[in-house]
């Protein structure tokens, strides 16, 4: 008992440091929303200043350690008033990708400044032991715990007495209400933004004597810190706390009870995972918007494209120099990894900070092969791709529960957890000598990267090629416009019937495999593995890279690559200094002015600029195979809501029988949005009986509802903007068999329209606005694409939520005619909720009235808007408003 207290004192110091640096982030996060992922690198350069101020130069320890902590304060201004100001109106996710630039700058510009290299920095606090009840103590973890303690104690007192901590809450809450109020969002989180960085500097200060000066380990101070703020919510600072000391001294406890290497240091790793994927939810809350994404490319692949870049390709392989060659397969592989993110982050949406831990899996399984069995080169790359892709699909199952910046966190715990215990075990990877493998060879012909550059290079631009080609083909068929669509809009996705889960398994699975293809490629270039390219910061600096070059089209992955240290730029400009840091301080850079002025990356502006030369329509010949679903009834009996301690719906039943309009009224707030979301499976509710065609919907997930029938469209329209008019009403039309999610890696098809929907975007005015994306549409418009799109889904019934909302009295008019003439010729009931009373009275059959959750009144539009009970919901309605 007495050695397990020993352990438990020997935790309280890293204890001490993550709350510090668990503090910073939750500070920061409440005054600006932002997760901070550079806090461990502004960590980096107080300990950097504090080690050149009181080692190197012996300064007095006050002005040393005021110093260095300021400094991290000035770092944490700046990055508010330089980087988050101008991103201040851009989602969530995209400011928190901004802060992966801000690390790149602060930790590169630490290692130009400082060299790199672990140095050892003298103590300032007593290095005594104190004995507690038996076990000994070393003072100076002690004393930081202290400090880390009374900081929190002090910085949570008057947060809640000062006028700004109130302010603080404030913003946190509601910036329109707080600015209201008089108080300023922006220097509420500039002030935020300085006092996180100080807590930050204040650890990196503090830890430094004990781990010494190591760039990677003070980098990695944000992932155990965000650990930490997760068990606070990232808004309690007693809690971070807590879940500080329970990772620091579950860090001391395993590292007694547990030999196998690197289990003690995944652990914050391992919680993150875990809290994140536990607390999540399956379907996103109705108010969560997702982060605009940059565009993504539109067109097929080229068999003419793929040849020609194989050839450019292998003739520079062939008469360049070494150095050249040495750098084509650089790039290439990078570019390989690179297009993992393309379809992962590009086109599915799914924000990954663990690419290249995925790669080093396949390089890994494939060297352990070789090694272990003899298995050649060729064995390896497939087995090492399908290897990767397996643990690319337990990657996938915490996405299915979160998403964003909470998923970027998750995938790098997920990574750091696979360097912890697979590449930093000696009895896995060999050591620092790494894994041996075999010479590499295909088809009987040696392709060693380092005997044989020349045919290396060829091998990695076909595999390079041939995944560009996947990719592409990909993006292009109707696999890729689910995956688009769940980028776009999750909720809208299921409730068109695309299976959510199984989008985000293949997108995991096949990003994956091609980061594994590059991993295996990487591996055997060389006699032996090292697996240190396979750590935490070449997947970030990846995402920074992928951003800036077009994470949205392939031919961003090779632009994004040529950044690489030892890529295609280092070599053109090759002799100007410690060239392979200063790039990556540029990316950093670059990634910033990116996200401010050209969120599209390099890519997504040239192929803006030549789609203006393009006059040529794109001619389709195969039409999506489509019939009209046979109509039938829905019925809802008893349906209730609750949100919380409110009551939304209280005990609604009606029926929608085929080709019967049925109208949902009442005021704002009556629990007509909420009847719907509970019918279509959005929003948990109990029902007596909810059935379609005499099935039971009570027991199925939101697309099952869908593929069974029951379609709707959005009240917040909710298209999916990264799609055409016609892509998104293709994502509705067509149907995909198992065949499709395979054959699609190879070849897509331009696919048109069925006739009877062809036919209702001509009634609707859309047909010349086929081609154009959701947003370049007037309101109005989109609106009508909504109900198109839930048309396109071959409903049973329909239920559109205030689909007139935002049109005109003629376009009012126009979609009354369409769906009186759809619920007659193509039989399905359709549900209305609608305010324009008028629609309600001239088109619907029946009428159920709603008020605060409660039927009030049901029967024709006559009867129904004739009662005074329904003139006393609708307050401010006029009697010939109501009577029309």
């Amino acid at each position: 008992m007495q050695e397990f207290f020993q352990f438990v004192l020997l935790g309280l110091g890293a204890a001490g440091v993550y709350t510090l640096a668990g503090q910073g982030i939750t500070v920061i996060f409440r005054g600006s929303g932002v997760l901070n992922f550079a806090l461990g690198a502004q960590a980096l350069v107080s300990a950097a200043v504090f080690t050149e101020l009181w080692g190197e130069w012996q300064w007095p320890l006050a002005p040393a350690f005021i110093l260095a902590v300021l400094t991290s304060t000035v770092v944490g201004a700046l990055a508010h008033l330089l980087v988050m100001y101008p991103l201040r109106n851009s989602a969530p996710l995209v400011r928190i990708i901004a802060t992966l630039g801000l690390l790149a700058i602060c930790q590169q510009g630490v290692v130009l400044a400082m060299s790199g290299e672990l140095r050892k920095v003298p103590a300032f606090l007593p290095q005594n032991t104190v004995n507690i009840f038996g076990a000994k103590a070393f003072a100076d973890r002690l004393i930081i715990f202290g400090v880390a303690i009374a900081a929190t104690v002090l910085v949570g007192v008057l947060l809640a007495k000062l006028r700004f901590g109130l302010a603080t809450q404030a913003v946190g809450e509601n910036r329109l209400a707080a600015t209201a109020l008089g108080h300023s969002p922006e220097v509420v989180a500039g002030v935020n933004w300085a006092l996180g960085s100080t807590f930050a500097g204040v650890a990196g200060v503090l830890i430094v004597p004990i781990s010494g000066f190591s760039v990677a380990r003070l980098s990695l101070l944000v992932v155990p810190a965000l650990a930490a703020a997760l068990i606070g919510r990232f808004r309690s600072l007693p809690l971070t706390a807590l879940g500080a000391i329970v990772i620091g001294v579950g860090q001391s406890l395993l590292s007694k009870y547990v030999k196998t290497p690197g289990w003690s240091d995944a652990l914050p790793f391992l919680i993150i995972v875990l809290m994140m994927t536990v607390s999540g939810q399956v379907i996103p809350r109705r108010d969560e918007v997702q982060a605009r994404l940059p565009r993504v490319a539109r067109t097929r692949p080229r068999w003419w494209a793929a040849l020609a870049f194989i050839a450019v390709g292998v003739f520079l392989s062939q008469v360049g120099s070494n150095a050249l060659k040495d750098t084509l397969i650089t790039t290439s592989l990078a570019a390989l990894v690179g297009l993992s993110l393309v379809v992962l982050t590009g086109v599915a949406g799914q924000v990954s900070l663990a690419q290249f831990a995925l790669a080093g899996m396949g390089g890994f399984i494939a060297g352990r092969l070789n090694l272990s069995f003899g298995w050649p080169f060729p064995v390896g790359i497939v087995l090492g791709t399908l290897g990767a892709a397996l643990v690319g699909l337990v990657f996938a199952v915490p996405a299915l529960r979160v998403r964003g910046a909470t998923l970027a966190v998750v995938t790098l715990g997920l990574a750091l957890s696979i360097e912890q215990v697979v590449f930093k075990n000696p009895r896995f990877v060999g050591g620092m000598a790494g894994t041996p493998v075999d010479s590499a060879s295909l088809f009987g012909l040696e392709v060693d990267g380092l005997s044989y550059p020349s045919r290396y290079g060829v091998v990695a631009i076909v595999a390079l090629t041939l995944a560009a080609w996947v990719v592409s083909s990909v993006r292009a068929s109707g696999v890729g416009r689910r995956l688009l669509a769940v980028r776009s809009n999750e909720r809208a996705a299921m409730a068109l019937g695309v299976n959510v889960a199984r989008s985000k398994f293949y997108a995991f699975g096949l990003a994956a495999a091609i980061a594994g293809l590059g991993g295996v490629l990487m591996a055997f270039r060389y006699p032996s593995i090292q697996y240190g390219q396979f750590g935490p910061f070449s997947s970030i600096n990846l995402v920074s890279l992928a951003l800036i070059g077009g994470v949205g089209f392939v031919g961003g992955a090779v632009l994004g690559a040529a950044m690489v240290p030892a890529g295609i730029i280092n070599y053109l400009i090759s002799g100007v200094g410690d060239l392979e840091h200063w790039l990556l301080v540029a990316s950093g850079v670059f990634l910033i002015l990116t996200l401010i002025a050209n969120p599209d990356g390099v890519a997504g502006d040239v192929v803006k600029r030549l789609s203006r030369l393009r006059t040529s329509a794109v001619v389709r010949t195969r039409r999506v195979a489509w019939s009209k679903a046979t109509p039938e009834t829905l019925v809802v009996d008893g349906l209730t809501v609750n949100d919380g301690p409110t009551t939304a719906v209280d005990s609604l039943s009606f029926e929608v029988t085929p080709g019967q309009i049925v109208g949902l009224i009442g005021p704002n707030g009556a629990g007509k949005t909420s009847a719907i979301d509970a019918v279509s499976g959005f929003t948990r509710a109990s029902a007596q009986r909810l059935t379609l065609a005499g099935s039971d919907l009570q027991r199925m997930s939101p697309a099952r509802r869908a593929r069974s029938g029951v379609q709707r469209c959005f009240q917040a329209v909710e298209l999916f903007n990264d799609m055409t008019v016609r892509e998104n009403l293709l994502t509705a039309a067509e149907q995909l068999r198992w065949s499709h999610w395979v054959t699609s890696v190879a070849w897509s098809r331009l696919e048109e329209l069925p006739d009877d929907i062809l036919a209702v975007v001509e009634d609707f005015g859309l047909t010349d606005s086929l081609d154009r994306l959701p947003d370049e549409l007037p309101h109005g418009k989109r609106r009508l694409v909504g109900v198109l799109r839930a048309l396109a889904g071959r409903p049973r019934v329909l239920m559109l939520d205030e689909p007139a909302a935002g049109l005109d009295v003629n376009e009012s008019v126009e979609l009354g005619n369409v769906l009186r003439r759809i619920a007659n010729e193509w039989g399905i009931g359709i549900l209305l909720v609608e305010h324009d009373v008028g629609l309600v009275a001239s088109v619907c059959d029946r009428v159920v009235a709603l008020n605060f959750g409660k039927m009030i009144a049901s029967g024709t539009p006559s009867e129904v808007l004739a009662m005074p009970v329904v003139r006393e919901a609708y307050l401010g309605v006029t009697d010939d408003e109501v009577t029309s």
